[in-house]
């Protein structure tokens, strides 16, 4: 992934520099993850990138992550720690990747195949078939799944 790829600059040598394009380069060297684009739009000035990362520190099953250089160093790390699957059954933000401009903000972010969708079915089935409460549910899929532990991990090695 990159940031900022020369091809932006390029076009707008040509259309002029207030063109409004917005460039991204991506290289995806495996098929272990999928990687998402979102541009989201607001009726008036977009938030900064800060504010939407703020939204997901506390957020089950999502980790900001700021120096993975793709989806293979996320999937390696997983690997190395002894992650089940080597998944990490979560979303990654790639932060480094998301940018505020004008009313849009556009972000990346990657997630394991299976991704959140173990965890979040497994606490769903706690409370459809044992009529766990949301918190009993939460509990035993944490205490299988270790989300707070693996978020804790992947943010700290891919820390600013």
């Amino acid at each position: 992934m990159t940031e900022k790829p020369h091809h932006g600059d390029d076009v707008k040598l040509y259309f002029g520099k207030d063109a409004p394009l917005y460039v991204r380069a991506i290289k995806v060297p495996t098929r272990q993850m999928h990687l998402h684009i979102m541009d989201i739009r607001f009726n008036d000035v977009a938030p900064k990138p800060s504010e939407i990362h703020d939204i997901f520190t506390n957020e089950f099953g999502v980790a900001t992550l700021w120096t993975a250089k793709g989806t293979k160093d996320i999937r390696d790390f997983a690997q190395n720690m002894g992650f089940n699957f080597t998944d990490t059954n979560m979303i990654h933000i790639h932060a480094n990747m998301t940018a505020s401009i004008g009313d849009t903000v556009q972000m990346m972010y990657s997630d394991d195949q299976t991704g959140i969708v173990i965890p979040e079915n497994h606490m769903l089935m706690q409370a459809m078939l044992f009529g766990k409460s949301y918190s009993e549910a939460f509990a035993h899929t944490e205490s299988i799944f270790h989300m707070k532990e693996k978020k804790e991990k992947l943010q700290k090695h891919f820390a600013k």
